[in-house]
């Protein structure tokens, strides 16, 4: 009381205190235009996850996989399984290069982890030279890092400019322009052709004029060097002293002696052409029908992504300023894809959420109280405990994104619970005669206890949430973080903030706002009499009650998923090809997918990124889609439905069959809604080919509208004969995937078998799921065609060359050998000798032929054909070799259908085709197997929805049980929260009715994401759990101090309910008002927290409705019973010495701290008036003095 006392007589210091919090509040979320601060928070989408990781690299120039398996993978594995607190270890082996990643347990030290990992690389033996290979890349993360926040592009206007011949000015001018943004970790380039100077030579010309390769090689090697020879001592000076011999011009390398013969010198120019050309293409990018050089941004760990976006946005400005206009050919370099825009659009819709949902608390407070001061007194905690959130933020070492403002959305109406009870309890006292300052005093002082409860029960459940290691978990603990402490603000404000403002401003206006709710409330509490007055009718309503809580709690609850996967402006796809296609090809399917096949009704990409909303080329294009989707597309899917129809009208089908046909009816006419929406135009479309894959995808003009392109997307694809491609949209969680996707992993030893039993069983799932999986590792397609020359040693050895010698003149047949570097300008670039005549893309066919015939001059002084030392093998060999815990292996992923549960997935998989594979008959008709010894395993999130399940389901036993506990202790009874308890199996039911409806309302629109039951949804269920304990406890705890002064249980139980309807509906009605922008506004990152507000909402309203009847029922068959019981132990003198007051007299005691009888009448946890509510002040009068007669 003192410390109340001294914040009513100081208002100015109660004042400076709240514009400290709020200004220091403000400065963690300024923006640095508006004033720099020094304890701005990270602004970006999703929360940091903490996910130890460590990724190994290692480069080995011309390796093939198996190489690279077998010399540099299988040692570092070796050493690498047995590093302390690895969880799992995978690595991949391809084409030149080896990359093992390394998960390790939740919790570890990410840098010791990965000096664990460089310290056990020290110890590796390779059996192959160290130079052979570059040193191992040891970074925190994985192989490629983390998504990009910007993609850039640079193109051109202007005819006959080759952009991609300009990727190493972009090398030496634009990214090291990019990199120098604050907050920039580094720039990747993608695309363009690589310089190099070739030394192409005439086969036949070198070898008649008598030289071999290695003289040609070493020629070129010697005589392009400099070489330093120390320093010469002249008088007082050292002077430097060098040899100057490298290459300045292409001149010089023509004029190179190679050797002299009889008729004297021979010079490259002799038998080699030196030109300034561009190294064999493997990787293209193109951008809406041009072919361009990409640029990536990858941003430092932390760095506020909002600041380092601007900042690049301004390097990109000030880059074609001074870059590259004043190199003309109307070169510009523009962003096409910004991953601030969606978080500005999310964070914005939250924010909007904030105010509107604040707006309509206020509103609802108003139609309450009618009376504007007190209103605006209340309303202040709002803002006051929002913005002093931002503050404990930085301190929790967070981050402000979606999800913790979303927990701020939820908060909203949450944090004037406190503020009300501690102004219903001063109005109280005003109606009792006080003046103001002393009604502030003594209101506040008797429900200080009160107040704390209430915020202890809401806050403290989230305790066990914050321990959650896995990814979801630590989604949680941020809206855990936001609740909490804008809750106990709350519980702050409203002991500091409220008692002065309502001493100097509060007035007593509000007889009306009674008279109109007190006729209800004397209704409800008759209604509760009639019920408790007969005790099977007591016993009908909550067996009844509970029965059917149950019983509705399991029909209602759906299947978990995951996480959301958001609304991302990003359609992303793979096309998957027959093996071995060059980058020629990919270039012409890329442009068959821009143009399309009018003659065969597909249109193609290029009319939707051309046209533009409202246009009439777009109503046009428009027109076309939708002629033909109804002629190609609908008639299947119509077929579809009846053939799924048919099989209902089928006696001898089963259940299951029956209900399968439903659901995939209802699959196909949501497809059939979405192929006849019409698609947004295209903002930027992208087509990738690199390492013998292709990648594509766009964005949406309309970012509210981007599911429909989908399917303009796989209406293309399909068109690519011998291939298909996969599209889905991206998710925020994931860099590139699905949230609700299932990873298959299949391994063993013999890489054979592995992929037979992959393939068996991605026909399996075809068949399931009506898709083929995605296959990404490479190794899981069709071995790509290798030519391999064997050389013959004996025979070699004759001639005088060995098997170096053979492969270097293979290289040269091919990519060409670097023997050194040509430096021009401060541009140093490779020096390479080819072979002129065998890369001819007009003859493809043969070109191994032609190498074999390839002459060559021996040490031995002979001419012979290459195929006379060695000899031609035509095989297959895999792309990619991937292993997980040291196994060759393929992965599998699995897109299930929208409407489709993970754990169904997940049961299908492993119950209905990976167990039969393994039986004798095998899986369907084709007997599909796996062969023993092959291990299939899911991975992915099915593995994190079961880990994240398991951890999940004993911390919400763990905080139901906390909240028990604290419960029993403010009653000093073990058995009143069991009463209180009967509330949460009807929020149960109303967070599954409002989840139902919110999947419904989702489910009509294509356009969406089907609203599942993923883990952010479920953290609602614990959220209702500190929120709808209250009303019961305000119920039980009101009814016994009734009790205190005489009532018998029946009467005290009436009378609670009527005095505490008016809190219980004002606290619940801002919360819902408050909460209910969250669930109806659509928008960027609303799937995130929609399932999670429908859950809180509908728990909510559910589970007021029934404390109010069935808690009454419950305690007064409690009551009823211990009364009973103790007539039958001590007698009817017991009944009449203390009876029901000695009952109620017990509870009373644990709050003996309280000052007075009238402060226990008020502190009940969520409280905000005493009878006065319902009754007139005079009737408080009588009860407060204690008369025994009074109702």
């Amino acid at each position: 009381m003192q410390l109340i006392e001294f914040f009513i007589k100081n208002p100015v210091k109660v004042a400076v205190g709240v514009l400290l919090l709020v200004l220091f509040g403000l400065l963690t979320v300024v923006p640095p235009s508006i004033l720099p601060s020094p304890i701005r928070v990270p602004v970006q989408l999703t929360p940091n996850m903490d996910e130890p990781v460590v990724s190994v690299t290692t480069l080995w120039e011309g390796a093939s996989p198996e190489e690279v398996e077998r010399e540099i993978i299988d040692p570092q594995e070796e050493v690498l399984k047995s590093v302390t607190g690895l969880r799992k270890l995978t690595s991949a082996a391809s084409q030149g290069s080896g990359a093992i990643t390394l998960e390790f347990v939740v919790g570890t030290n990410q840098d010791v982890a990965k000096q664990d990992v460089s310290d056990a690389l020290r110890r590796v033996k390779y059996q192959i030279p160290l130079n052979e290979f570059e040193n191992p890349i040891v970074i925190s993360g994985r192989p490629f890092g983390e998504e990009a926040i910007a993609w850039m592009i640079l193109s051109s206007d202007e005819p006959g400019v080759s952009v991609p011949s300009m990727k190493t000015f972009v090398d030496d001018n634009v990214k090291s322009a990019l990199e120098r943004v604050e907050g920039i970790a580094s720039i990747g380039v993608y695309g363009g052709r690589e310089r190099e100077v070739q030394v192409v030579a005439d086969p036949w010309r070198l070898a008649q004029a008598g030289i071999t390769f290695n003289e040609l090689a070493q020629a070129l090697t010697s005589q392009n060097t400099n070489v330093s020879a120390g320093a010469s001592a002249q008088g007082k000076r050292d002077i430097v002293l060098r040899t100057m011999g490298q290459f300045a011009s292409l001149e010089e390398i023509r004029r190179t002696v190679i050797k002299t013969g009889p008729g004297g010198p021979i010079r490259v120019g002799d038998v080699a052409e030196a030109k300034d050309d561009f190294k064999k293409q493997y990787e293209f990018v193109r951008s809406e029908g041009r072919e361009v050089i990409a640029l990536a941004a990858y941003r430092e760990t932390n760095a506020n992504v909002i600041e380092t976006m601007e900042g690049l946005r301004e390097a990109v400005t000030e880059v074609n300023r001074e870059v590259l206009s004043p190199r003309g050919l109307d070169l510009e370099l523009t962003n096409v894809y910004d991953q601030t825009v969606y978080i500005h659009s999310a964070i914005g819709l939250v924010k909007d959420n904030i105010y509107f949902g604040g707006a309509l608390a206020i509103v609802v407070l108003w139609l309450f109280l009618r009376s504007w001061s007190a209103t605006g007194i209340v309303a202040l905690a709002i803002p006051i405990s929002v913005i002093g959130t931002f503050l404990i933020i930085p301190l929790a070492d967070r981050t402000v994104n979606v999800v913790m403002l979303a927990g701020l959305a939820f908060a909203v109406g949450m944090v004037v619970d406190n503020a009300i009870v501690v102004l219903e309890n001063i109005y109280r006292h005003m109606e009792m005669g006080k003046p103001r300052e002393k009604a502030a005093l003594d209101g506040s002082a008797e429900v200080w206890g009160a107040v704390l409860a209430n915020s202890l029960t809401t806050a403290i459940v989230f305790l066990p949430i914050i321990f959650v290691k896995e990814e979801a978990g630590q989604l949680f603990r941020d809206i855990a973080i936001a609740i909490s402490a804008a809750v106990l603000l709350s519980l702050v404000v409203s002991l500091t903030v409220i008692p002065p403002l309502a001493a100097r401003y509060l007035t007593s206006s509000r007889a009306k706002a009674r008279e109109e709710g007190g006729r209800f409330a004397h209704a409800l509490g008759r209604f509760v009499g009639w019920i408790n007055g007969r005790v099977l009718t007591r016993l009908a309503v909550v067996l009844i009650s509970t029965v059917g809580s149950v019983w509705l709690s399991m029909r209602l609850a759906p299947e978990p998923s995951y996480l959301p996967s958001g609304n991302q402006n990003l359609i992303f796809g793979f096309l998957i090809t027959p093996p071995g296609y060059n980058a020629h090809e990919f270039r012409q399917i890329g442009i068959s997918l821009e143009e399309g096949n009018p003659a065969k009704g597909q249109i193609g990409i290029r009319p939707f990124w051309e046209a533009e909303p409202g246009s009439e080329q777009y109503t046009k294009l428009l027109g076309d889609w939708s002629t033909m989707v109804e002629k190609f597309v609908i008639p299947g899917k119509l077929g579809e439905i009846a053939s799924q129809e048919a099989i209902l009208k089928e006696s001898h089908r089963t259940r299951r069959e029956r209900a399968e046909a439903r659901a995939r009816i209802r699959e196909v006419r949501r497809d059939i809604a979405l192929w006849r929406t019409p698609p947004p135009p295209i903002d930027n479309f992208f087509y990738v080919s690199f390492g013998g894959q292709a990648i594509m995808g766009c964005s949406s003009k309309d970012p509210g509208n981007v599911r429909p392109l989908l399917n303009v997307l796989n209406s293309t694809g399909f068109s690519v004969p011998d291939s298909f491609a996969i599209f889905f949209q991206t998710s925020i969680f994931t860099n590139l995937g699905e949230s609700n996707s299932v990873e298959i992993e299949v391994r063993g030893d013999d890489l054979d078998r592995v992929t037979a039993a992959a393939g068996n069983i991605a026909m399996a799932c075809r068949e399931q799921f009506g898709a083929m999986p995605e296959s990404t590792p490479r190794n899981f397609q069709l071995g790509r065609r290798e030519d391999r020359l064997v050389p013959d040693r004996v025979r070699a050895g004759e001639v005088g060359l060995n098997v170096a010698d053979i492969g270097s003149i293979v290289r040269a047949c091919g990519d060409g050998r670097v023997v050194g570097q040509y430096r021009e300008g401060g541009d140093s670039v490779d020096l390479t000798i080819k072979f002129a005549g065998l890369d001819d893309p007009d003859q493809a066919r043969g070109a191994t032929s032609r190498i074999t015939e390839t002459p060559v001059f021996t040490p031995s002084g002979r001419i012979v054909p290459l195929s006379s030392v060695c000899r031609l093998e035509r095989t297959t060999a895999p792309q990619e070799i991937n292993h997980i815990e040291t196994q060759r292996s393929v992965k599998l992923t699995i897109r299930p259908p929208e409407g489709m549960a993970l754990p169904d997935v997940i049961n299908t998989i492993q119950n209905e085709i990976v167990a039969p594979m393994r039986t004798a008959a095998g899986y369907g008709t084709e007997q599909w197997k796996i062969e023993p010894g092959i291990v299939v395993g899911l991975a992915g999130n099915a593995d994190k929805l079961r880990t994240t399940w398991d951890a999940l389901k004993w911390l919400l036993f763990l905080s139901f049980l906390i909240c028990y506990l604290l419960m029993a202790g403010l009653f000093e009874s073990f058995a009143y929260p069991f009463v209180i308890i009967f509330t949460v199996p009807f929020a149960v039911i109303g967070g599954f009715f409002g989840l139902a409806l919110v999947h419904e309302a989702t489910w009509a629109d294509p356009t969406v994401a089907v609203q599942q039951l993923d883990m952010l949804t479920i953290l609602g269920f614990v959220i209702l759990l500190g929120i709808v304990v209250n009303n019961g406890i305000l119920i039980v705890h009101q009814t016994l101090n009734y009790m205190s002064y005489g009532r018998t249980a029946e009467q005290a139980i009436a009378e609670s309910v009527q005095s505490r309807l008016r809190p219980i509906l004002m606290t619940v009605m801002t919360t819902f008002f408050g909460q209910l922008p969250l669930v109806i506004r659509p928008g960027s990152g609303a799937e995130l927290y929609r399932g999670l507000g429908a859950v809180v909402l509908g728990g909510l309203l559910v589970s007021t409705l029934f404390t109010l009847i069935v808690v009454p029922s419950v305690l007064s068959l409690f009551l009823g019973a211990r009364m009973h019981l103790s007539r039958a132990l001590f007698g009817r003198r017991a009944r009449q010495a203390g009876g029901e007051f000695a009952l109620a007299a017990a509870h009373s005691a644990s709050f003996a701290s309280l000052e007075n009888t009238s402060a226990a009448v008020a502190a009940a946890p969520g409280a905000s008036s005493h009878a006065a509510s319902a009754i007139g002040s005079s009737d408080v009068s009588r009860v407060l003095a204690g008369s025994p007669d009074q109702s």
